[in-house]
């Protein structure tokens, strides 16, 4: 379970979602800068900013769950929020994927009366791990 707890640090707000999809991703935050010399000899410079590394996540949710990840998303976009990932890990950071869109997947019926849609969606998180 992942718990998204914003703003950071007077917390008002807490959403949990189910864990991820199978190919969650996590990568340093960096840059590489290739030069070529005036003897035509390149060198390439990596750099790495503080550690800062950046997650992908991509859920299947409820029509309903969806929305309110949705509406949290545009509540604390760009503001310092707390995740707890779905391994215990505590982040401090920023949601930072821009567009959100829910992708519809199925549609269940019920009792065949009410009817439960299903939507994934994928967020971006850049952060620090605690």
């Amino acid at each position: 379970m992942i718990t998204l707890k914003a703003p950071w640090p007077a917390i008002q707000t807490v959403t949990y979602l189910p864990n991820p999809e199978f190919g969650d991703t996590e990568n340093l935050v960096q840059t590489i800068s290739t030069f070529k010399s005036m003897n035509n000899t390149r060198y390439t410079y990596v750099k790495t900013r503080d550690s800062r590394r950046t997650v992908n996540f991509r859920f299947n949710l409820t029509q309903a769950k969806a929305f309110e990840l949705m509406e949290f998303i545009r509540a604390y976009h760009r503001i310092k929020i707390q995740m707890t990932d779905h391994l215990g890990q505590v982040w401090l950071g920023y949601i930072i994927t821009n567009p959100n869109e829910v992708e519809s997947r199925a549609l269940a019926i019920k009792n065949a009366t009410a009817m439960y849609g299903h939507g994934g969606i994928q967020i971006q998180f850049e952060g620090f791990k605690q």
